[in-house]
């Protein structure tokens, strides 16, 4: 996590908007060598980071993580962080993750229904589906803080086949606070064990009680039939029991005794809900009685589908928004203004340098003429003292 940290930092820091993303993280590690070519001098990798200033957050993050890694730790980390972003490495990937459509923001900012469709039968891509919900969370609670705890527009997630988005860290946490900043969460699931088999017995039984109200459409094992059962309870019956007999003397007789007796079951037994018609739902309150609804089928709500918008997956070209293309316009002409101030700097430095190489130069030269000229003036020794 340091050294994606590290390298994270440095893209958004010192290359062009381009390269900032996973795909430019991916071409950094390709281009410098984490292992030194002599024992003893720094890497490739080492000397890109160690170049920045001291101050620089890519290098300090560098400096003070995998840089003090060594040996085997060093090759492990490596490997890790090559299997988290290998899927990057792919062309396609790389090009759909390279920018950003739209800001996540707008979702609480504006009336905008979003589809996210899933294969059906290919979890490929499951880690980005599931990255992008918790960045949408995440971006969502940062806008509700920007507007006194609650969002500009509710938002409703409806979250079809949810065991497919992958397991997200700390959902039952979000579901527990969500309410309160505008946000509603409908999870949706085929059975009770998919959960408890993707979040474990206990996280699902809290993520079940963080919703306020639960929907059995129907029930495709017992185990999600039984958990219905208990929520439903118990009721109080009327049993009436009786007993007969007849005589089969003489005089034939025949008596019948009739009682009463009260006594508690299940308002709906896990077989009863198992055995539900397919126009039959269970709702459950938190609060309030529950009840036996008949389901509203959309077709026939809304007969013929004339009206009705068709799309097609596989033929969907996303536009991203002008705002969008804007900012990233924005970030490549402060990038280029960037490079060029820089370039400015340095050759300002390499021309002030000259000019102190050419004074330094003149001042020899000054000084070796005084030299030559001191040399000239001296008088010659009196020879015929020798004599």
């Amino acid at each position: 996590r340091q050294l994606l940290k590290a390298l994270i930092l440095f893209v958004m820091n010192h290359r062009s908007p381009e390269q900032r993303n996973l795909a430019g993280v991916t071409q950094v590690l390709q281009e410098n060598d984490v292992e030194a070519e002599e024992k003893g001098t720094d890497s490739p990798l080492d000397t890109l980071f160690l170049d920045l200033p001291m101050s620089d957050s890519a290098r300090r993050a560098y400096e003070l993580g995998f840089k003090k890694a060594k040996g085997e730790m060093k090759a492990s980390i490596i490997e890790s962080l090559l299997a988290t972003i290998s899927k990057f490495v792919d062309e396609e990937v790389a090009d759909f993750t390279s920018f950003s459509d739209f800001d996540l923001k707008e979702i609480g900012n504006t009336k905008v229904v979003l589809y996210v469709i899933i294969p059906v039968m290919d979890n490929t891509y499951e880690s980005f589906i599931n990255l992008f919900f918790s960045q949408l969370f995440d971006e969502l609670y940062k806008l509700a803080a920007d507007h006194h705890a609650k969002l500009p527009h509710q938002v409703d997630f409806i979250l079809d086949e949810f065991v497919n988005l992958g397991k997200f860290p700390k959902y039952e946490e979000f579901l527990a606070t969500c309410r309160g900043y505008g946000i509603g969460v409908t999870t949706i699931c085929q059975t009770l064990t998919q959960l408890q088999a993707l979040y474990g017995k206990d996280k699902a039984e809290s993520i079940l009680g963080n919703h306020a109200v639960k929907i059995c459409l129907n029930a495709a094992n017992d185990v999600t039939a039984k958990y219905f059962s208990d929520l439903l309870g118990k009721s109080t019956v009327k049993v009436e029991t009786g007993s007969e007999s007849t005589s089969h003397s003489k005089e034939e007789s025949h008596s019948k005794s009739d009682s009463y007796s009260y006594t508690s079951r299940s308002l709906m037994t896990p077989d009863e809900i198992m055995r539900m018609p397919e126009d039959r739902s269970l709702l459950i309150f938190s609060n309030a009685r529950p009840v036996k609804a008949t389901k509203a089928f959309q077709f026939k709500l809304f007969p013929g589908a004339d009206h009705l918008v068709n799309l097609s997956q596989n033929e969907y070209q996303g536009q991203p928004e002008a705002s969008q293309e804007t900012n990233f316009h924005q970030r490549v002409e402060k990038w280029e203004a960037k490079l060029k101030e820089t370039a400015q700097k340095e050759a300002a430095n390499e021309m002030s340098q000259k000019e102190e190489e050419q004074q330094q130069d003149n001042l020899d030269s000054d000084l070796e003429r005084v030299s030559i000229k001191d040399s000239q003036t001296e008088e010659p020794e009196d020879d015929n003292l020798l004599g």
